[in-house]
């Protein structure tokens, strides 16, 4: 009983994420596959279902079910990073992940359509469960064992290739996120990279017992039990975050593009920039002069002057000290670029430089630092900390205290105790 249910459970649960993902996904295109990466983990399962209760008058197509659906697991999440960090449509060549789970899928079907129906019968009694030895066998069923053991190759590249591709994105685009947001709760795809190393880990822990054939979980149903149990327990945790997951590359696309209404302030950066956030202009590619290449080595292209780096840090400190421009808890780079005429790029690079630090991270040690103040100061001794994280600019108690633990390296509760026990011990007289 106990075994039906845990073979059962990621059956139903991957196929339930599936119905609510693509459902509900409208014009969110990474739900969407996402939705889809669940329908081929439940072909996986439900073959898997249909084998372990030694349903074998109707393996074989469940098999081909086996077949597709492994080798489409890892693309479709594949797919769905890429379209949560990268880009916002897939075109055709981000089909062709797809390759290897259709081509294998027509071999192993050719072969099966080879085989006489003996054949057959003999294949899924026999050989599938892990009773006949292969060099027995007749050279169809050698192949098709054979074909059983490219899959698992083919699972294990994919993996490899999908593991490595979706880690740069994710720390790609956690980079830009940090560099253009100053509030980044439920935009960072931090949670994307655990489930990814807890995929990968059962993936090798799967791949493993998968070369010792499906027969090596019928004959251990305690080690099918505590698999079937742990993919359960992964697929719904992956499908309620990425149910979640709503801000993606599209919506940064969106926030880049949209022009902001502030005006510059006084004294705007003149300096030529390097970079610009406007349309690029493509010049003519003339013939290089000796005096153009002689120009060129005295003088390190795109260098900005050491005024123009001054001239930046006292406006930039001007905007947050003095307009206390931290406090608006949505603040973008672009805001910032906005007021100071200039690129956001050139900011962020010089922050990233100067401070040696994200942007997001810049902002919020101003608003550290104001909220220790209105921390230590005892008229607020009353104010609850979800109104001094309003106060000082963070877009939510969450990340208020996250951020003050990792800037301040103590939580705002302790630190406000902290200091009115001192202030408490200065008043005492003797």
């Amino acid at each position: 009983m106990v075994l039906d249910f845990s073979i059962y459970t990621p059956t139903y649960i991957s196929f339930t994420w599936a119905l609510i993902l693509i459902l509900s996904s409208r014009k969110n295109k990474a739900k969407y596959v996402l939705g889809l990466f669940m329908l081929a983990v439940f072909m996986v399962f439900i073959s898997f279902v249909v084998y372990f209760n030694h349903l074998k008058s109707v393996l074989l197509p469940f098999d081909l079910l086996f077949v597709f659906g492994s080798l489409s697991i890892f693309p479709f999440y594949y797919l769905y990073i890429k379209l949560l960090t990268v880009k916002s449509k897939i075109d055709y060549s981000d089909l062709k992940c797809f390759i290897p789970a259709g081509v294998l899928l027509l071999a192993v079907a050719f072969v099966y359509v080879l085989m006489p129906p003996e054949m057959r019968k003999l294949y899924v009694h026999n050989y599938l469960y892990g009773i006949g030895k292969i060099k027995n066998a007749p050279l169809l069923i050698q192949i098709q064992i054979g074909l059983q053991y490219l899959l698992q190759v083919l699972y294990f590249s994919q993996m490899i290739f999908s593991y490595f591709k979706i880690k740069k994105y994710l720390s790609e685009y956690n980079e830009q996120v940090r560099n253009f947001y100053s509030y980044i709760d439920n935009k960072t795809l931090e949670w994307a990279k655990i489930i990814l190393y807890t995929f990968a880990a059962s993936s090798v822990f799967t791949i493993i017992t998968s070369f010792l054939g499906r027969s090596f979980f019928d004959k251990s149903p305690a080690l099918l039990m505590i698999t079937c149990t742990s993919y359960g327990v992964f697929l719904f945790i992956l499908g309620y975050l990425g149910f979640l997951q709503n801000h993606s590359v599209a919506n940064f696309e969106a926030d880049t593009t949209i022009e902001s209404g502030c005006e510059p302030i006084s004294e705007p950066i003149s300096e030529p920039i390097c970079e610009s956030t406007s349309e690029p202009i493509y010049e003519p590619i003339l013939e290089p002069t000796i005096d153009s290449i002689s120009e060129s080595a005295c003088k390190p292209p795109c260098e900005p002057e050491k005024s123009t780096q001054q001239m930046l840090k006292n406006q930039l400190q001007n905007l947050f000290e003095k307009d206390q421009i931290y406090k608006n808890p949505e603040l973008k780079i672009s805001d910032i670029a906005c007021k100071l005429n200039t690129n956001r790029t050139y900011i962020s690079s010089y922050i990233n430089s100067e401070y040696e630090c994200s942007f997001s991270t810049y902002v919020n040690r101003h608003r550290v630092n104001a909220a220790k103040e209105l921390l230590s100061d005892e008229n607020n001794r009353n104010f609850s900390l979800e109104h001094i994280a309003t106060l000082a600019g963070f877009g939510s108690l969450h990340s208020f205290i996250r951020a003050f633990k990792e800037i301040a390296e103590t939580t705002p509760g302790k630190y406000r105790d902290s200091k009115m026990r001192i202030e408490n011990d200065n008043n005492v007289t003797f």
